[in-house]
């Protein structure tokens, strides 16, 4: 399956932004092997099914304080957010079951592990949660606007 995720990465300029994603995509896909297989960033060619090929011609990368950034983060968080929720649902019918029947249960287990997940926004090499994002937004007092980049990925889990 195939899932936009974003990195929010602080970094000189676009150059070392792109690099600092690459390098936490591969963190990713080397720690996370049960969840990401690979993925592709929106300035690469060559894929039809993955980065471009999946999801159209889109800006491979956004100031964090702009307009496409705010926008992009948003999604993502909103995205998070929702499919908690959706997990939450499914956990709370599980709980009628003896602790035996979730243990057999492998989509009761899988909506439990959901709950924690939060996968389509990552900083500083691991998922981040609301509470990182609003640290990062409202909390750094010698934030460097320009200093923050969130770069979209397409990756497959």
């Amino acid at each position: 399956m195939h899932h936009l995720i974003r990195f929010v990465v602080k970094a000189d300029d676009e150059e070392d932004a792109m690099s600092k994603a690459r390098d936490m995509l591969d963190q990713f896909t080397q720690y996370h092997t049960n969840s990401i297989d690979y993925g592709t960033f929106f300035d690469e060619e060559g894929s039809s099914v993955s980065g471009k090929g999946r999801w159209g011609d889109r800006k491979h990368i956004h100031k964090l304080f702009s307009a496409g950034g705010a926008e992009l983060l948003l999604h993502g968080l909103q995205v998070d957010y929702k499919e908690m929720k959706e997990a939450i649902v499914e956990v709370r019918k599980s709980l009628e079951k003896s602790d035996q029947e979730i243990y057999e249960d492998g989509m009761a287990r899988y909506y439990f592990r959901k709950v924690h997940e939060k996968q389509w926004v990552a900083h500083d090499g691991e998922f981040a949660d609301v509470g990182l994002i609003n640290y990062i937004l409202t909390e750094i007092k010698d934030l460097n606007f320009d200093e923050w980049w969130i770069i979209p990925c397409d990756v497959h889990t």
